[in-house]
Formats: C-alpha cells, sequence, structure tokens
C-alpha cells in the first residue's frame, strides 16, 4: 500500500462474522449449510427464513476493528474508495464517508425515494416482512412508507440475484454508487480484497478479466489481460474465485488486522528504546 497511488478495497461477508453476521461460505454460511441440505445458492438467497429474531440482530451488530480500521484509513486518504458486497451498514457506522463508499448490495437502514431519489435512514432493517421479494403485495421493494420530502414511495435498497446495482426500480443512487466504484476501479493500481470470495464482484468490477463487465466500460477498450496496470491482494479464510493474486493471506480479516496493529505498536516501542 505505502507503494500504490490509488489503493481500493473489497469488502465481503468475512469482514462482518465478528459482529455476529453470517457470511455465505464460512462453517456456519447461509449456503454452506444450504448445500448440506440440498438447496442451491440461488434458491437459498431468495427464500431463506427472515424471523423477527435475525430482524433485530442486524441492528445490534456493532462495527467490528475492521470496519473502523478502513473508515480510519479511508479518512486519512491511505485507501481512495470502498466497494462492499454487505448490506449491515456497518461501514457507514464505523465513520466511512459515503461518498468514498459503494455498497452494491444496498443498506439494510436506507430508503431511497422511487420519485425523487431523497434518502431515508432508519434505526430498522427497512426490508423487514420481505418487502424486497416479487411476492410483495405493494411491489418489489416498496416498504409502504412515503418520502417526507415529495411523498412517493419509498423502496428499500437490498439488491436480489438477477438485480443490479443502480438499475431498476432505483436507478443512480448514493447507496449502491457505481459511478463512483467504476471510477476507483478505473483508477485502482491496487485492490485488496477482504472477506470474500470474489465470486459476485468480480462479475462488475474484475480489471484483469477483459470480457468483464468492468472491463467493457473502460472507455478506451478492454484493459490487457494479467496484472501489468493493477495489483490484486486478497485477505480471506476460505477459498476464492479467482487465481491470478500478487498476495493471499489465508486468514481472517479480523485476525490480520490485530497482527499488523501488533507489529505497529512493536515497531514503535523499538523506536522510542533506541
Amino acid at each position: 500500500m505505502h507503494q500504490s497511488s490509488c489503493t481500493v478495497f473489497v469488502t465481503g461477508a468475512g469482514i462482518s462474522t465478528n459482529a455476529r453476521i453470517r457470511d455465505y461460505r464460512g462453517p456456519e454460511g447461509i449456503w454452506t449449510q444450504a448445500a448440506k441440505a440440498g438447496i442451491s445458492e440461488t434458491e437459498a438467497s431468495l427464500n431463506m427464513v427472515w424471523d423477527d429474531a435475525l430482524y433485530q440482530s442486524i441492528p445490534a451488530a456493532r462495527p467490528t476493528l475492521v470496519h473502523r480500521s478502513m473508515a480510519a484509513l479511508v479518512n486519512a486518504e491511505k485507501v481512495v474508495f470502498v466497494i462492499s458486497q454487505n448490506e449491515d451498514g456497518l461501514h457507514v457506522r464505523a465513520g466511512h464517508p459515503r461518498h468514498r463508499l459503494a455498497e452494491l448490495h444496498g443498506n439494510d437502514y436506507v430508503e431511497i425515494c422511487h420519485d425523487c431519489g431523497r434518502e431515508s435512514v432508519r434505526d430498522f432493517v427497512t426490508y423487514y416482512k420481505d418487502t424486497y421479494k416479487e411476492t410483495n403485495p405493494l411491489g418489489q421493494h416498496v416498504t409502504g412508507r412515503k418520502c417526507s420530502d415529495c411523498g412517493g414511495k419509498l423502496l428499500d435498497t437490498a439488491v436480489n440475484f438477477g438485480e443490479t446495482p443502480c438499475g431498476e426500480p432505483w436507478g443512480h443512487n448514493m447507496v449502491h454508487n457505481m459511478v463512483g466504484a467504476i471510477d476507483a476501479m478505473r483508477s485502482a493500481d491496487l485492490v485488496v480484497v477482504w472477506g470474500s470470495s470474489l465470486g459476485v464482484v468480480a462479475n462488475y468490477f474484475d480489471p484483469w478479466e477483459p470480457k468483464s463487465k468492468w472491463s467493457l466500460a473502460e472507455p478506451a477498450g478492454p484493459r490487457p489481460k494479467g496484472l501489468s496496470r493493477c495489483k490484486l491482494a486478497i485477505v480471506n479464510q476460505g477459498q476464492v474465485a479467482v487465481s491470478y493474486t500478487h498476495l493471499r493471506a489465508h486468514e481472517t480479516p479480523e485476525h490480520l488486522v490485530c497482527r499488523l496493529l501488533l507489529e505497529k505498536k512493536k515497531n514503535k516501542i523499538k523506536k522510542l528504546d533506541t
């Protein structure tokens, strides 16, 4: 990172497991447990049992050391941008500036007005009672609440399988912030992935694959295949969907951050001793 002029972080469910939010591919992950029951990943994601206990547990989660450390790095301008696949809102609650964040799959606490685009921030999960499903009687993603500015209908920001961030029914918005994410990835010379297999996000932002949606959006044409223009580091305990990495840390994000902070503290003590 010291040699990078534009570092971008990509975060997945693995950074929030210490906040007691289940991941997908971990030992107790949603897809891991679904596979044991013979259920596909898509079916598991669309038909999970969202009981009252889960809706109460998500707001009870608190930003972890990883969330707070990332917010500090962004605020210190050591990291340019964070692209998150998580809906838990913990990046924002850790003090992360919104204009340097893309929550690709939405934010559990934010509703968007369908008519004027105004955001409404709540202290509860906005898609409670499954408003994100096609079976929602008010219409998919319609929460039933009204915009305080224009009276328009409010939408949850949860992005389902088959939907696109900033696509229908939301349009461009600062929660998904696809414009910011694409701009950041176009400029990145280092991407660090935390707690993600890259299986989903690579479909949108893969600087190393000319056939990806990200590369096709490049005005000057696809980048040359390979790592010459952008380095990739992955911190993830489980398997990953790509093989071309400069650095691969087989540990949890929390463990690595603790180790780095401890090393920094030791170095500081050594300097004081000399």
